[in-house]
C-alpha cells in the first residue's frame, strides 16, 4: 500500500511539474505596434548617495520626474498618452574618468489620465553612458501592465525605450521615446497567453 500512495505522489509531482513547465512557457499574442514619446520637467528634489560595491564605488542619484506622454502611433492608441510619473535611480562609477562614462539606470513608470486613473504602470532598466560630463543618454526596455477602467488588464506594453538630458543628475529636462527612433526601437502590446 505504502508502494501505491509513493507511486500517486510521485504522478503528481510529475504532472503538476508538467502542467508549470507549460505554463512558463507561454508568450503573449503580439496586438500591435505602437510609439510614444515624453518630456518630463526636472523634479524639484532629488537625493544624491554613495555605494560601495565588490569591484571599486559608484555614485548615484534618485528623484521623481513629471511630464506629458504623447501617442505616436500609426493608428491611435489613446492608453499612451497622458500624464507620466517616473522614479528614477541611477548609478555611474564613483570618480568617472575622463569625459565618458557608463551609467545605469531604473525607471518606475506610472501614466495617469487627467483623471488620475492609471492607464500603465510597469518599469525599465537602462544602460547608457554620460558624454562631456553632461550629455546623458541611455535605452533599455520598459515592461508594463495596461491598465483597463482602472484595473489591471492581461494586456502588457513592451517597448524599447530611450532618453536624454543635458544633465545626467536630473537637474534638466530629461526626452524619452517608447518604440520610436531607430529601425530597431520597437513597442509592441500584447493580448492573451498562447
Amino acid at each position: 500500500m505504502r508502494l501505491g500512495r509513493w507511486m500517486v505522489g510521485l504522478g503528481s509531482v510529475l504532472v503538476l511539474g508538467l502542467v508549470g513547465s507549460v505554463a512558463s512557457a507561454s508568450i503573449q499574442v503580439p496586438r500591435a505596434i505602437v510609439a510614444a514619446s515624453f518630456k518630463l520637467a526636472p523634479p524639484h528634489k532629488g537625493t544624491g548617495f554613495a555605494c560601495d560595491g565588490q569591484n571599486g564605488g559608484a555614485q548615484g542619484f534618485s528623484f521623481t520626474a513629471r511630464g506629458a506622454e504623447a501617442d505616436l502611433s500609426s493608428s491611435p492608441h489613446p492608453e499612451l498618452a497622458g500624464q507620466l510619473t517616473v522614479r528614477f535611480r541611477e548609478i555611474t562609477p564613483d570618480n568617472s574618468p575622463g569625459s565618458r562614462y557608463p551609467v545605469r539606470i531604473h525607471l518606475d513608470m506610472t501614466l495617469r489620465s487627467t483623471s488620475g486613473a492609471i492607464k500603465y504602470a510597469g518599469s525599465a532598466d537602462l544602460a547608457g553612458q554620460v558624454v562631456g560630463g553632461s550629455q546623458l543618454s541611455a535605452t533599455g526596455l520598459l515592461s508594463a501592465t495596461l491598465y483597463a477602467k482602472g484595473k489591471p488588464s492581461a494586456r502588457r506594453l513592451l517597448a524599447a525605450i530611450g532618453i536624454t538630458s543635458s544633465q545626467p543628475d536630473g537637474s534638466a529636462p530629461i526626452v524619452g521615446t517608447l518604440g520610436h527612433g531607430s529601425p530597431g526601437s520597437i513597442a509592441i502590446e500584447t493580448t492573451a497567453v498562447c
